[in-house]
C-alpha cells in the first residue's frame, strides 16, 4: 500500500489553476488567507491550498506576518503555503500592498485561468511570469498533510524532475492561451501533479533526524507499519502484531 497515494485519495485532493500571471517590475502581489477568498474560489472545498508556480523572471515571496525570511524564487520555482497564510510575492523582498478582492470573482462566461497584469505601464523593468492556483482537500476527520508541511513551503526542483515539471507548467501556460476545450480539468489534473512531486521531494530531503508524519514514511520500520495499517485498516492492530 502507498500510504502517501492513500491520504491523497482520503483527503480528496482536487486541484484548479486560477491565474495566469505576467508582473512588470516593480510590482507586488497580495494574497489574503484562505479563509477569505475559500468560499468565492474553491467554494466545495474544506480548506485550501495556495500555490504558485514560477514561469519565467525571478521574484520574492513572504508570509504577510513576516514571521519567516522572504525567499527568492526562480523560473522553474513552485512554491506552496499549505495552511492558507495570507503571503506577498513581488519583484523587491520587504514590498506590501493591499489584496485585489475583486480580482477571484470569476466574470460569467470566463475560462479559467484568467489572465492578469501586475503594473502593466511599467516600462524597461524585469517581466516576471507565474500561474497561480489552489488544491481543494478535506480536512475532517484527519488529514496530516497540512500539519506535516511547513507554512511556507519552496520547492526547489531537481535536475531529475526539473524537465517535466517545467513542461507541465509550459503545457497549462500554452492550454491557457489556446483556450481550448477542456483546458479547465487539464489544468487541474497537471496542478495535482506538480502537488505531489514537490511533496515527494520534501520528503527526499527530510535530514536523519527530522521528526514527523512525513518521517515516518521515510523510515523503514515506520513506514512498514503504517503501510500494513493503510492496507488492513480493519485490523485491530496491536503494537505486539504490527512488530511482527
Amino acid at each position: 500500500m502507498d500510504v502517501l497515494s492513500d491520504v491523497l485519495r482520503a483527503v480528496q485532493l482536487t486541484g484548479a489553476v486560477f491565474f495566469d500571471m505576467e508582473s512588470h517590475s516593480p510590482w507586488v502581489g497580495t494574497t489574503p488567507e484562505a479563509s477569505v477568498i475559500a468560499g468565492i474560489v474553491m467554494p466545495e472545498a474544506e480548506h485550501i491550498i495556495c500555490f504558485h508556480a514560477l514561469v519565467a523572471g525571478s521574484c520574492w515571496v513572504e508570509l504577510t506576518d513576516r514571521s519567516e525570511p522572504a525567499i527568492r524564487l526562480e523560473a522553474g520555482d513552485i512554491v506552496v503555503i499549505p495552511r492558507g497564510d495570507a503571503h506577498v510575492l513581488s519583484s523587491s523582498p520587504g514590498l506590501r500592498g493591499d489584496a485585489n478582492m475583486a480580482a477571484y470573482h470569476r466574470p460569467p462566461g470566463q475560462s479559467l485561468p484568467m489572465p492578469h497584469v501586475l503594473n502593466e505601464g511599467a516600462k524597461g523593468g524585469e517581466v516576471c511570469r507565474f500561474v497561480c492556483g489552489y488544491f481543494g482537500c478535506d480536512v475532517r476527520p484527519f488529514n496530516p498533510l497540512l500539519d506535516a508541511l511547513p507554512r511556507l513551503f519552496h520547492a526547489r526542483i531537481s535536475s531529475t524532475s526539473q524537465n517535466w515539471l517545467s513542461s507541465l507548467v509550459r503545457v497549462g501556460v500554452d492550454e491557457s492561451e489556446r483556450r481550448g476545450g477542456g483546458r479547465e480539468i487539464m489544468l487541474a489534473k497537471l496542478a495535482e501533479l506538480m502537488f505531489v512531486e514537490v511533496v515527494r521531494k520534501h520528503i527526499d530531503s527530510l535530514t536523519e533526524d527530522a521528526r514527523g508524519w512525513f518521517s515516518g514514511l521515510r523510515d523503514h520500520h515506520i513506514g512498514t507499519a503504517l503501510r500494513l495499517i493503510h492496507a488492513r485498516p480493519a485490523e485491530a492492530w496491536t503494537l505486539e502484531g504490527l512488530a511482527r
